[in-house]
């Protein structure tokens, strides 16, 4: 930077020469600054609007030449980037010169007249670069906010504290800290973008079909917009990177759903990351797939709007939901990622577990890719997941295969989360020697897990997802009394798939507020559609009840949110289930779009007598006299009852520190009657 320093040394010192030529008007050196005479006045109202000096122009044309003989390469990359004029650069160095030394501190003290303005102003870089009044007025305009040197946040113009509302040619230039840093030689990203923003490293991969992309926007004239469309982990930041890699360059990546959640503060994030991909010649990746329709519009249309001054190659990673529209990015080139099919999720597991060395049967494989709709970098993550837990638990000692489980296991990790915040998980633990119900209600459960399993090679395979409308997803409704093994068949079906059961909290979802609960309804139906677990809606005829005729606004609302539900359901393309205690009252239309309507009756006799043999946990003392036949004959109860007597009497047994005995599950089988409501008779309980 010397020799760029000394052209703005030469113009100070024709400054100084022309300002030490000036009559003194009795004011000595020392106390220069500190107060004015009445000629001084009259001087500078003689003077030609106020410009002190003119420097000679034969200075300046030596200035150029030089400047253009021996700017610095930094110096000039900074220029082309930011398209720079020659006088741009000049205020850029004299914001810069306190920086490297600070006598120019006392120096622009003295040209401004004032010891207390050690930085320079506006007005002093519009003398020390213009020749001519005229040449000043035109230059004003470098120093507004949409003057690159202001736009890009090179330097920025300050008011004095001290003045409330000052004047432009009164306010300070001065340089950014990372700007200063950048020209002086000292590499590195702009600390202020810690958190939000990383370079990453370049990779040429096989991209197969997508290598027209990069093809494409290689030739393409810049600036580019690209939009990638597609959820986490369908390859979108691989494809970026392979752009950056076949253009030599860097990739700037930038969390925007990161920045939104920080404070206003930080949203100058993205002026400095397009300032840093300026400056890195890199493609700037802006990461918005976590963003949801309840981040601030606003707040993300301007991150927007500030990306899209980038002149280089700019990247929108998306996922569908951000608003694009009055953005230039909502004319941007769009890039489709479209969710992997069955037959792309199998090849991509079959390529990932070869890469690991893990051999896999072909019906695992078709298993994993069948239950779990996971993008090719999430089945990646779920083999290495995998891998890793096989490693250590074999304790290192040698490379076993993953077991089918642990695939389970990884895959259902690598699913999305974000349905953890919006319904409650229950254990899938329970096995179907625990379901006892009739022989074809079992049976129905056993068609329902087989079409689950069968859904990609029927719909995808044999084709009728393209034939038959809303073929996607499996519905099924569990109707019955309460206690009779609704639930407990949602967790045997959910063990027997290998996946999640989550149960929707309904007092999360309904709301007194038209809108809102079609607004919880499509942030569950937009979390699951990622997180390949099963939806249990209990009580669901609350949210699936009938239709009625519209006599006023309320009715109208509330036809809405059925209606909306429905529509829900038919595009969603996981499992379902939803259990009510009252079939009569659910809306037709719905019992039309569910494949499956199983029906859980009153256990018989026979079934009692099941459940009470089988409720006992193995450890747990009990009476080897106890006559469970006389039990089932007695007392016609669910089995979600019978579990609450035993729990009860386990109760009441500890209690007497004795093991279960008949009296203990009498008493609390009057407890449970009562509780129901039904009329305890004592003979009974003879």
């Amino acid at each position: 930077m010397l020799p760029a320093l000394a052209c703005l040394d030469r113009r100070i010192e024709s400054a100084l020469a022309l300002e030490s030529a000036a009559p003194t008007d009795g004011v000595d050196d020392a106390d220069r600054g500190l107060y004015v005479t009445h000629a001084q006045v009259r001087r500078l109202l003689a003077q030609d609007l106020a410009v002190p000096w003119l420097g000679s122009p034969s200075i300046d044309d030596d200035c150029a030449r030089q400047a253009a003989a021996e700017q610095s390469s930094r110096l000039r990359n900074l220029s082309a980037a930011f398209e720079l004029t020659p006088f741009d650069q000049g205020v850029l160095l004299l914001a810069l010169a306190p920086e490297l030394d600070l006598r120019y501190e006392r120096i622009v003290g003295f040209l401004q007249d004032d010891v207390t303005r050690r930085l320079p102003t506006v007005d002093l870089a519009l003398n020390l670069l213009c020749e001519s009044s005229r040449e000043k007025l035109a230059r004003r305009s470098r120093f507004t906010p949409d003057a690159p040197l202001v736009r890009h946040g090179l330097v920025r113009i300050v008011a004095d504290p001290m003045q409330v509302e000052p004047p432009l040619l009164s306010r300070y230039v001065t340089i950014d800290a990372y700007i200063a840093n950048w020209l002086l030689g000292q590499d590195g990203l702009d600390p202020q973008l810690g958190g939000y923003v990383r370079l990453v490293a370049a990779q040429e991969r096989d991209l197969g079909p997508r290598a027209d992309i990069v093809r494409r926007a290689v030739a393409s004239p810049r600036p580019l917009h690209l939009v990638f469309d597609g959820p986490c982990g369908a390859g979108k930041s691989e494809l970026a990177a392979a752009l950056a890699a076949k253009l030599g360059c860097a990739l700037l990546r930038a969390e925007l759903g990161r920045v939104l959640r920080g404070p206003v503060a930080d949203h100058g994030v993205v002026q400095r990351s397009v300032r840093q991909a300026a400056l890195e010649s890199a493609v700037l990746y802006l990461d918005a797939v976590d963003i949801t329709s309840e981040y601030d519009t606003d707040a993300l249309a301007g991150l927007l709007e500030q990306a899209a001054t980038h002149r280089g190659i700019t990247i929108l990673a998306i996922n569908g939901h951000p608003s694009l529209a009055g953005t230039r990015f909502g004319h941007a080139v769009r890039v489709p990622f479209d969710p992997p099919d069955f037959a792309q999720r199998r090849s991509t597991w079959q390529f990932s577990l070869r890469g690991a060395g893990v051999v896999v049967p072909d019906a695992d494989v078709n298993a994993l890719a069948a239950r779990f709709r996971l993008t090719p970098g999430r089945i990646e993550g779920a083999v290495r997941f995998a891998t890793r837990q096989t490693h250590w638990e074999s304790d290192g000692r040698e490379a076993a295969p993953a077991r089918l489980s642990d695939l389970f296991v990884a895959a259902r990790a690598q699913s999305s989360q974000a349905l953890g915040n919006l319904a409650r998980k229950l254990s899938s633990a329970r096995s179907v020697e625990e379901l006892v119900l009739p022989a074809d209600r079992l049976t129905q459960l056993r068609e329902l897990a087989n079409c689950v399993r069968l859904q990609a090679l029927v719909q995808d395979t044999w084709g009728f997802k393209d034939r038959v409308a809303f073929a996607g997803g499996m519905n099924a409704l569990f109707a019955g009394p309460s206690g009779t093994g609704k639930t407990l068949a949602a967790e045997v079906i959910a063990h027997e798939l290998g996946l999640d059961l989550f149960v929707v909290d309904l007092s999360a979802i309904m709301s007194k507020y038209i809108g809102e609960t079609e607004k919880n309804l499509a942030r569950i139906f937009d979390a699951a559609e990622s997180s390949n677990a099963i939806l249990f809606f209990d009580e669901a005829d609350a949210l699936f009840g009938k239709r009625t005729a519209v006599h006023d606004a309320h009715d109208r609302y509330a036809n809405v949110e059925v209606s909306y539900l429905l529509q829900r359901m038919e595009d969603y393309q996981g499992v379902v289930i939803l259990a009510t205690n009252l079939r009569k009252n659910m809306d037709e239309a719905f019992l039309r779009r569910v494949q499956f309507t199983i029906e859980f009756p009153l256990p018989s006799q026979h079934e009692r007598l099941r459940i009470w043999r089988q409720i006992w946990p193995p450890q747990t003392p009990r009476d080897p006299d106890l006559d469970y036949a006389v039990l089932a004959e007695r007392f016609e109860m669910t089995g979600g009852s019978i579990r609450n007597v035993a729990l009860a009497a386990a109760y009441l047994a500890a209690a007497d520190e004795e093991v279960v005995r008949l009296r203990h599950i009498l008493q609390a089988t009057r407890r449970e009657y009562r509780k129901l409501g039904k009329v305890v008779a004592e003979r009974e309980f003879a």
